[in-house]
């Protein structure tokens, strides 16, 4: 039994005795305990199906050929002795060797005892085991000798006990033989053929005849079976796939040792195996599941082979179905990838292997622990279910998602939810046990969801809801077609009906179903979180027709009402995307009643986006038909204001609104009626009415500015009588009574937008406050044009006005004495008077330049202390008269700039002395140069805070104040600039720097005065809103305030040295007031002059520069910097070849570009300790292999090109050491049909340039300010692919060099080619780089060119000569490196060029030996290269003797030797490797498996791709090689 149990231990489908006691009285054999056998398995629900007993008896026949072919034979198969799983995985079990082979049959005792334990007289030994005493000599001898009686069994044998057993299997549990018709049987009196021909499959029924043949002779082997039965009654990936995966899954390590030969079998045909160990826990199986979800499905047929695309439409062929690709993650979007699969009926044979996954899926789902594998098993379930029949995912895989409904993890509840309302509804036949799923098993197990303590599941359930009640209703109408056909009559005449499911009438199941539902969508639609009902809101249209009209109108309307009293922006915007639906379901009447004025009402919500999906909404419900023509014509009317609005998605919506009741209108009505109302708003006549007609003749809207600040004028306008009509005219409401809680206030006239009330054009009676308003208006760049617009867009903008105040926050700062109600500030109350600030971008730019990089690195800023105490605020204005007061939702306006003004500009700030020397270039000073001027009133305004930034268009705010005596002194009209050249001269000093006077150390006053300027400062408390936010509120598209360009832009400009008090606040005075003062003028002047690079971010100062600056030791540390050659960080995040290393200008961080696809960013700073091997962030964006990348100059943006065409330039928003932000996408560039091999970047005085050179010869320059070319020049394709570029310092000149060996210099002046030359070598030019040996501008200097045989040569480009070289050699070379032919040559053309490409001696020259990176420090005297032979090598320049192998020399073998020689003047440095020593190593063979393996670690393996250096933390070396891995040494 031993020997048994050691041959049996690798047969999957059989299990031996594990352990044998033996007592005095008795023995013991011990086996693993299985809950259920075949024989209880046949009689469970649920009952298998054919393919799951196809299934069973394909594992029975293949363990027994498997023990078979052991020699090992079972003696007593039947159903009790064949053990399952769960999943359907057999065992056979109980090897009977140890009892009787023979028996007699005058005995049935011996049979009782050994074989019919159960009493069920039920007998499956073959018939040739029995004998007759006194006939069958030969089998009773051997039955009588105690030596013998176990010997004797056969492979027949148990053939034809396994052919009882699977009869019994495909009979439902009915044996075909008892004791004593196995007798009758064998003696010829008895024929199973009656049971036999019951089942139903034929191939199964010639299986079992042939195995329970009289004669064992005829009965083949258990393996002649499964060959002969493939493809008939086997599927064939029972035994391609099916058998070898299930067997991987089961089995756990210990248990399975072959596990990778079956892992390499099932994934054969090209797919990789998934490298992993066999597990038994079940989390890990869903896993490994998981993973291999796509070879499942292929292996399985659950895919087609052909057919790579999405199949779309609903007439799918079955037979073409798409890769099943699993959605395992909650995301709407991912999972809408799963739910469009093709929905298909399951069909004979379709679904058969599927359905087996799917109990191996169900078994394991029952003891899974963690929420990822319940999810990806959720996931799997939906897209296995879509396979088998209807009645299966109802009976077998409902159960099992409705247990997840209760998990203690909210997310897999919310994500069972999606999987049960998509399984359910994807049923489309029902059958009669199937009938009531929904009322009394479905229903209460969504009950609890209403009230679920987790938003996610709420707003899930309440996306779903819709659908269980269109699932609900489709099932009772399948019920329903049952009960007409009849179906339910054999059913109630099995037992009691009353109260049965079946007496019930379809009018109540509807209204039980309709009730249950009702009171759940009741608690959905007052949920205290916006979300839950936005998610309602998603399919309210299915609501509806479920509900039915009555409880539409009761329960759905009245509460989607209260919605628009909300302060949620977006749960509005909601509900007008599924009024259309609701609209159409209620009908016109209660549409224009109760609906229509609330959509008016909301055209002046203070959100624009509502804006424009009202106009979308009204447009989708004119095209339906449900406006009666007067009500279209009061919309028009009210909507074509609109036509001028700012907004452009609001002004197209618009268009469609009017396009679309045009083509709901009669002719005459379109030309009599509409076109009077919206001509005014054209430039020109229109034929026809359309949206296309009206899109190009609409006239230009009115700006951003003159319309936000008219809302303000509005707003603030009291002797007015611009505004009078409509602030004396009240607004005729009515109340709506919706429920008994609530009610809504709608207006009631709809004529108020006639013609004949507002049309533009009419004569408007302004008042003298009027005209001081509109004159500042026109001072902002209002036309004449636009007065016509504003006139016409009155109504609008007073409504806006009103509801933008009415969202207002009330706060208790509107106590404050010398604070209107109307939330204005009168500042002669307070005796403080404004100061104008003009700004001047020249003047700015030149001290900005000066100071910036001063600033950045020597000072440590914060912000100042109006973030750090945003309950304080500094008010400066412009005006004598009353200023809105800085708010909670104050904003910035200011001026549009000139047509001739630069680029953004910003300063740091120190006090003004004309007769401090110096001082001039570094303080803060605002010049009035009236010929370049550009006003700022810094003021702010009462825009709402609702108003979001995420609007579209900026919310800027004017004052428009009234001064008489500023008009006087500088007046925004043009004539008046011209007058006031005078003052050309005058300057306005804004100091930031000392909170002290400077001659007495006295703090400066709250409030001074001298000839031209009061200034002055108060403390207001705000509710809790700083300066970042009012900036926030401008839409002027800039960064977060707490972002790093941001905290970087202001710390560059404004870094003045500030004394705090104890409170943490400035003194009072214009010292003080720089600290809320300061940002308001960086981002205003940056609003005013935008850069139109500005979105790269701020300059950085390189780290060469902050040397200089700082004349610290660090130059000497770098010149006299020799690697060790110690490995600090191993990095292999990059799946493919490391292409170019870059370092950051700051050193903080450097990035990779690799063949992967990705632009990885890793962080120096975690070099030196805490190391970690994954990268800091990764770019992904660029798809195809990244062949090149740049910095962008001075910036922490990166250029990066892929082999597809593509160019970006990102942005890595870099926070601190350790912190950064996300990648963002700042440029894109495409090329067609040629890729960029290499490109550099660099900034001249008005441009930033970016040149790339490509893979046909062509070499761009790219203005990224204006996305523009700047030039371009054509390398000759005769001289092959550009493999390598570098420009020069002073940008004079450039060089390429080509596979081929041949090199050209272009003047970028004269933008010529100056002439080519071909390398000595003739190979690919791998690396140009600058000499760093300074040279005056008139001469051409030196490059370092890569090429050849491990060879760098240095070359003087004024002359084409050699100067310098640097190679390798072995010391076994007879002939060294000809490097006295070291001399340019004239490229060759033509035939030429093709028979002398290449001489006799290029053929050593390989790719494969060849330098691919080289650095050579400026002020240093040493180089370092890298190349194919994975060697780092650092040669001294000076003392080439001392020169070293950084990386990738074998510590056992003998060191390099460096030594110089001349050939005609010309130095040549080499490396000469010594002869390997034949003298046997003493080392013993463990420490020379150390030595190796740490010398794998620290050398590359592969090529070296490119190096880098970086000076933070400490001097570092950088390296990447082929293998995608990346080294750093030190």
């Amino acid at each position: 039994m031993a020997e048994e149990r050691e041959s049996l231990a690798d047969v999957p489908n059989a299990i031996a005795f594990q352990k044998v006691l033996e007592t005095d009285r008795a023995g013991y054999l011990i086996r693993q305990y299985f809950f259920s056998s075949l024989y209880d398995r046949i009689s469970t629900r649920p009952f298998m199906n054919l393919i799951e007993k196809k299934w069973v008896t394909y594992q029975l026949l293949k363990g027994l050929a498997d023990s078979h072919a052991r020699n090992i034979y079972h003696g007593d198969i039947k159903t009790e002795n064949c053990l399952m799983t769960s999943w359907n995985w057999v065992y056979l079990s109980d090897f009977a060797g140890y009892k009787p082979t023979f028996l007699p049959e005058d005995n049935p005792a011996d049979f009782s005892f050994f074989f019919d334990t159960s009493s069920r007289r039920t007998c499956y030994l073959a018939p040739e085991r029995f004998y007759k005493p006194g006939v069958d000599h030969e089998k009773q001898r051997q039955a009588d000798d105690p030596e013998n009686i176990f010997a004797g069994l056969t492979a027949a044998m148990d053939i034809f006990s396994i052919g009882c057993v699977i009869a019994e299997l495909f009979s439902e549990g009915t044996p075909i033989f008892s004791l004593s018709q196995m007798f009758k049987y064998r003696s010829g009196e008895y024929d199973p053929t009656p049971y036999i021909e019951k089942i139903e499959d034929d191939h199964i029924k010639v299986l079992i005849r042939h195995m329970i043949q009289l004669d064992p002779s005829k009965r083949f082997s258990a393996e002649q079976y499964l060959t002969e039965w493939r493809d008939r009654a086997f599927p064939k990936y029972f035994y391609t796939f099916l058998h070898q995966y299930i067997y991987s899954v089961t089995e756990s390590a210990g248990e399975s040792s072959h596990s990778a030969a079956v892992d390499s079998t099932v994934f054969s045909n090209g797919l990789e195996p998934r490298e992993h160990k066999p597990k038994t826990d079940a989390d890990e199986k869903i896993e490994r599941i998981y993973h291999d979800f796509d070879k499942i499905s292929f292996f399985l047929g659950l895919e087609s082979p052909q057919s790579s695309e999405p199949a779309t439409g609903e007439n799918v062929d079955c037979n073409h179905i798409i890769k099943l690709r699993p959605a395992f993650c909650l995301d709407d979007q991912l999972t809408e990838l799963n739910y469009r699969l093709p929905r298909c009926r399951a069909i004979p044979g379709y679904d058969e292997g599927a359905l087996i996954f799917l109990s191996l899926l169900c078994s394991s789902m029952r003891n899974t622990a963690f929420p990822s594998s319940k999810m990806h098993a959720l996931d799997m379930l939906l897209s296995i279910g879509r396979y088998v029949a209807d009645d299966i995912k109802l009976d077998r895989l409902v159960p099992y998602v409705v247990s997840c409904l209760s998990d203690e993890v909210g997310l897999v509840r919310a994500h069972a939810l999606k999987i049960l309302a998509k399984l359910l509804d994807e049923v489309e036949t029902l059958d009669v046990i199937n009938v009531t799923i929904f009322p009394e098993y479905i229903l209460p197990a969504l009950q609890a969801f209403p009230s679920d303590n987790e938003v996610l599941v709420r707003s899930t359930y309440a996306g779903c809801v819709a659908q269980f009640a269109q699932t609900s209703l489709r099932y009772l109408e399948l019920a329903q077609l049952l009960k007409n056909d009849g179906a339910f009559i054999g059913n109630e005449a099995d037992g009691d009906t009353e109260g049965s499911p079946y007496e019930a009438t379809y009018d109540s199941a509807l209204y039980d179903l309709q009730v249950a539902i009702e009171e759940q969508i009741r608690a959905l639609l007052v949920d205290q979180d916006s979300s839950v009902k936005r998610a309602l809101l998603s399919d309210m249209t299915s609501l509806c027709i479920f509900l039915g009209k009555q409880r539409v109108d009761d329960v759905l309307l009245s509460h989607m009402i209260t919605y628009l009293n909300g302060r949620d922006w977006m749960l509005r915007s909601a509900f007008f995307e599924s009024i259309v639906g609701v609209g159409t379901f209620v009908g016109g009447r209660s549409l224009e009643e109760y609906i229509l004025p609330l959509m008016i009402q909301a055209l002046t919500d203070a959100e624009e986006f509502v804006v424009e999906k009202v106009l979308k909404s009204l447009a989708s419900l004119c095209d339906l038909g449900l406006f009666q023509k007067l009500a279209i014509w009061d919309l028009v009317s009210v909507v074509a204001p609109l036509l001028c609005h700012p907004n452009l998605w609001i002004r197209y919506g618009a268009i469609g609104f009017i396009a679309s009741a045009s083509q709901r209108l009669p002719v005459a009505d379109i030309w009599c009626m509409i076109y009077p109302i919206i001509r005014p708003f054209m430039k020109s006549e229109i034929g026809e009415v359309n949206e296309l007609h009206l899109r190009e003749n609409v006239k230009p809207p009115l700006s951003r500015n003159v319309f936000e600040s008219s809302i303000q004028w509005a707003q603030v306008a009291n002797r007015t009588s611009f505004w009078k009509p409509f602030r004396e005219r009240p607004t005729a409401t009515r109340s709506v009574s919706i429920s008994s809680t609530h009610s809504v206030a709608v207006p009631l006239d709809l004529q108020s937008g006639m013609p004949s009330e507002s049309s533009p054009f009419l004569f408007v009676v302004k008042s003298t406050e009027d005209e001081k308003y509109l004159e500042k208006l026109r001072a902002i760049g209002m036309t004449l044009e636009d007065e016509g617009k504003l006139a016409a867009m009155r109504e609008y903008i007073w409504k806006l006005s009103l509801t933008r105040q009415s969202a207002r926050p009330k706060g208790r700062d509107e106590e404050i004495e010398g604070i209107a109600k109307d939330g204005t500030v009168d500042l002669r109350k307070i005796g403080i008077t404004p100061c104008t600030v003009f700004l001047s971008p020249e003047l700015i730019e030149k001290d900005y330049s000066a100071t910036r990089g001063f600033t950045q690195l020597n000072r440590t800023r914060v912000y100042d202390s109006s973030l750090l105490h945003p309950h304080r605020q500094i008010l400066k204005s412009n005006t004598t008269g009353n200023m809105p007061r800085i708010s909670s939702e104050s904003t910035i306006f200011s001026s549009t700039r000139t047509k001739d003004s630069s680029s953004v500009s910003i300063y740091d700030g120190q006090p003004f002395d004309p007769s401090s020397p110096g001082h001039a270039a570094s303080n803060l000073y605002l010049q009035a140069a009236s010929d370049r001027q550009s006003t700022a009133s810094f003021g702010s305004s009462n825009a709402p805070s609702t108003f979001q930034p995420s609007s579209y268009g900026q919310t800027a705010g004017a004052s428009l104040l009234n001064s008489s005596e500023a008009n006087r002194g500088r007046s925004y009209t043009p004539n008046a600039i011209s007058a006031d050249k005078a003052l050309k001269h005058t300057r306005i000093l804004l100091t930031p720097g000392s909170t002290t006077a400077p001659e007495t150390g006295k703090a400066a006053a709250a409030t001074s005065m001298d000839d031209t300027n009061v200034q002055g400062t108060i403390e207001l408390p705000i509710n809790e809103r700083t300066v970042q936010d009012v900036i926030a509120g401008s839409g002027v598209d800039m960064p977060k305030p707490n972002s790093p360009p941001w905290q970087t832009q202001f710390e560059a400009a404004y870094s003045g040295t500030h004394s705090r008090d104890g409170r943490g606040s400035e003194a009072f005075g214009m010292d003080g007031g720089q600290r809320n003062l300061s940002e308001l003028l960086v981002h205003q002047t940056l609003k005013v002059f935008q850069s139109p690079t500005h979105e790269f971010g701020p300059n950085v100062v390189p780290l060469s520069r902050h040397r200089r600056m700082h004349r610290n030791n660090s130059q000497t540390v770098r010149s006299q910097w020799r690697p060790k050659g110690t490995l600090v960080a191993h990095l292999a995040e990059h799946k493919a070849a490391v292409n170019q290393i870059c370092v950051s200008p700051d050193h903080n961080f450097f990035v990779s570009c690799s063949d992967d696809g990705s632009v990885k960013i890793w962080d120096t700073a975690r070099l030196e300790k805490n190391v970690t091997n994954r990268a800091r962030m990764s770019y992904n964006a660029l798809g195809g292999k990244v062949t090149c990348m740049s910095f962008i100059e001075n910036t922490h943006s990166v250029a990066a090109a892929s082999d597809n065409g593509s160019i970006h330039v990102f942005r890595v928003h870099y926070i601190s050491a350790g912190k950064y932000g996300k990648c963002e996408a700042v440029r894109k560039i495409s090329l067609d049909n040629e890729f960029v091999v290499t490109m550099e970047h660099y900034n001249t005085e008005s441009q930033s340039l970016l040149v790339y050179a490509t893979n046909r010869g062509n070499i761009y320059a790219m203005e990224l300010g204006m996305m523009r070319p700047a030039w371009q020049l054509k390398n000759n394709v005769s001289h092959g692919v550009i493999t390598a570029m570098v420009v020069d310092h002073q940008k004079a000149w450039l060089i390429v060099g080509t596979n081929r060996g041949v090199l050209t210099l272009w003047d970028l002046r004269f933008m010529i080619a100056i002439r080519s030359w071909v390398h000595p070598s003739k190979s690919r030019i791998s690396r140009l780089v600058i000499h760093p040996e300074p040279h005056p501008p008139s001469r051409g200097g030196k490059v370092i060119i890569a090429s050849g045989r491990n060879e760098v040569s240095v070359w003087d480009i004024e002359t084409v000569e050699c100067r310098e070289i640097f190679g390798v050699r072995n010391a076994d070379e007879k002939k060294a490196l000809p490097f006295d032919s070291f001399k340019a040559t004239e490229p060759l053309c033509g035939s030429e060029l093709l028979r002398n490409s290449f001489t006799t001696n290029d053929s050593n020259v390989s790719a494969d030996q060849s330098v691919r990176a080289v650095i050579f420090p400026t002020d240093c005297e040493y180089m370092i290269t890298a190349g194919a032979d994975r060697k780092i090598r650092y040669w001294d320049t000076s003392r080439v003797e001392i020169s070293y192998v950084i990386s990738g020399h074998d510590s056992q073998d003998p060191p390099p030797k460096y030594a110089t020689r001349r050939f005609e003047g010309l130095p040549v440095h080499y490396e000469v490797t010594p002869l390997q020593s034949t003298k046997p190593r003493s080392s013993g063979r463990s420490n020379v498996i150390t030595v190796q393996q740490q010398q794998l670690l620290r050398n590359h393996l592969d090529a070296i791709m490119d190096i880098a250096l970086t000076e933070l933390p400490c001097m570092m070396l950088i390296s990447g090689d082929r293998d995608g891995v990346i080294k750093v040494f030190n």
